[in-house]
């Protein structure tokens, strides 16, 4: 029916969708153009946030009575492929081959200390074909039970002859338990395995990671000073730096050089420099920093910081009520992700919602915007393989491993937020006549798209509420759906929920007519 007004309303329109904000708990505060909570929705094109997707079937699931407390994800061979090793709480390690779910058991190789549950597993190198005969390639796995290495098919235990492609063909024994640091966490790095304990860094050969000992260039070094309040966190390779992470301050090695014959005269010397980055800002977990791009991203006491090169950036301004509310308890992690052909960096904790219920939620951020996703299960722990420059996402609840953001998942819940808008003057008692909802079906299913919820309106003095909306549209369409309200107030809000599984909201569109000023 046409408009019988000559005077259109006025409307406040979303549509650039400028991500969450959630830097302070006051929906009025924010930009007309951010969400105050955006679970599950995520800017797919200009002008669309579409739905997204939900966890795989599991692919592995650990053994009655066993959890997962760690786990990592590489590949050493073609035959076997994408590979996960899975540290359960029994000191069993599992290799999962992600491609077919095969799983073989390694024994009882680590030693899970609660709550941070040290360990680290790196890829020594990939499997060589027509290098010489061929190499098998392996993995290094470190704990405070030793070092162990793996090639997919043997073992080698701490104390037993290294293993051919470790050393270089080289004749060494793997280290003995307790004579490296602890283990906490390990980086690969100017072909050299270099391990951290609590306060110590040690380092190995050169192309040799089974030999640590000072006459053939390896060593060890502890810290001295200040700056290292409780402990090393992290260690990680970029940029042809190796960079040290403390829970309070961030290391940087350079320079790396080997002098010396490796005779009794003349020894062999590593030498490096050790500067200090960022005397304040560190990583907070006992877990991988997340390789973001051209960054590491660092989780601290404060936000979450990106560093790249020797400067560090605080970017988490926007999702800082969300993260403030962190549990440590189980503790929190972050990988990068490739999300409909975007690279993601995304931290995983138990954190608040706007309603009050702490749960499983991952912080998402893009570089430009955050968004918040869920994937069903109360995830524990999130990771990545990449492959091809593409980061695909894995995550566990602690039972089972699925791939993150797998499939179009109609039991996903989306659920968006929006501003308390005011709309052109903030103290004119307002007349909120109607909501439109533009809708892209991308599914092409049977059941279309459902988006309902409700709309809110408050302030003026006046009586106000809430009343029901729903938009509905038709599969494998496109329209604005309109839905007619009858609140009034100075301000109104919308709350919207979907399991429709795959589909984008192009726009959101309030209408209004101003009555008149708030206390005339």
């Amino acid at each position: 029916m046409p408009l019988q007004s000559a005077n259109l309303p006025d409307q406040v329109m979303l549509s650039q969708w400028a991500g969450v904000n959630q830097s302070s708990p006051s929906r009025s505060a924010i930009n007309d153009q951010e969400t105050f909570w955006q679970e599950n929705f995520f800017p797919y094109a200009p002008g669309q946030i579409r739905a997204g997707y939900g966890p795989s079937a599991a692919i592995y699931t650990a053994p009655a009575g066993s959890s997962i407390l760690r786990m990592f994800f590489g590949r050493v061979n073609d035959s076997q492929g994408p590979t996960a090793l899975m540290f359960l709480n029994t000191g069993v390690v599992h290799q999962v081959l992600l491609n077919t779910g095969a799983v073989t058991a390694l024994g009882t190789i680590w030693s899970p200390l609660d709550p941070y549950n040290f360990a680290s597993a790196k890829v020594w190198q990939p499997q060589q074909v027509g290098y010489t005969t061929g190499t098998p390639g392996g993995w290094v796995i470190g704990s405070t039970a030793g070092l162990y290495a793996w090639d997919g098919a043997t073992l080698t235990a701490p104390g037993q002859a290294a293993p051919a492609w470790l050393t270089n063909g080289q004749t060494t024994t793997m280290p003995t338990v307790g004579s490296l640091p602890g283990i906490w966490a390990m980086a690969v790095w100017q072909n050299r395995l270099w391990v951290i304990g609590k306060t110590v860094l040690s380092w190995s050969a050169p192309y040799n990671g089974a030999d640590f000992s000072t006459a053939n260039g390896g060593g060890s070094v502890a810290f001295v000073g200040d700056q290292l309040t409780v402990g090393y966190t992290d260690l990680e390779a970029a940029g042809g730096f190796l960079y040290l992470f403390g829970d309070s301050m961030i290391n940087v090695i350079s320079a790396l050089q080997l002098s010396g014959s490796g005779t009794i005269t003349a020894p062999f010397t590593t030498t490096f420099l050790n500067s200090n980055v960022d005397p304040q800002i560190g990583h907070r977990w006992w877990r991988p920093a997340a390789r973001w791009s051209q960054s590491f991203a660092l989780s601290t006491g404060m936000g979450i910081y990106l560093l790249q090169a020797n400067t560090t950036q605080w970017v988490s301004q926007k999702v800082t009520e969300v993260y403030n509310s962190t549990a440590s308890s189980p503790v929190p992690t972050g990988t990068a992700a490739t999300i409909f052909g975007q690279r993601w960096l995304l931290f995983l904790g138990q954190m608040r919602d706007p309603y009050g219920v702490t749960r499983s939620l991952i912080l998402c951020f893009n570089g430009s915007q955050w968004v918040i996703a869920s994937q069903r299960y109360a995830l524990t722990l999130i990771g990545a393989y990449e492959e091809q420059s593409m980061i695909t996402p894995y995550g566990t609840d602690g039972t089972s491993l699925y791939r993150l953001f797998a499939q179009p998942d109609p039991a996903l819940v989306k659920q968006l937020l929006t501003k308390a808008y005011k709309g052109q003057h903030n103290l004119a008692i307002k007349t909120w006549k109607r909501v439109y909802a533009e809708l892209r079906d991308y599914h092409g299913g049977p059941q279309g798209v459902s988006v309902i919820g409700t709309i809110t309106t408050g302030g003026g003095g006046i009586p106000n509420g809430t009343q029901a909306v729903s938009f509905q549209m038709e599969p494998a369409g496109y329209n604005t759906v309109p839905q007619p309200t009858d609140g009034a107030g100075l301000w109104a809000s919308l709350d919207l929920v979907s399991q429709s599984p795959d589909f984008a909201i192009e726009s959101l569109s309030l209408t209004y007519e101003e009555r008149t000023l708030f206390g005339a």
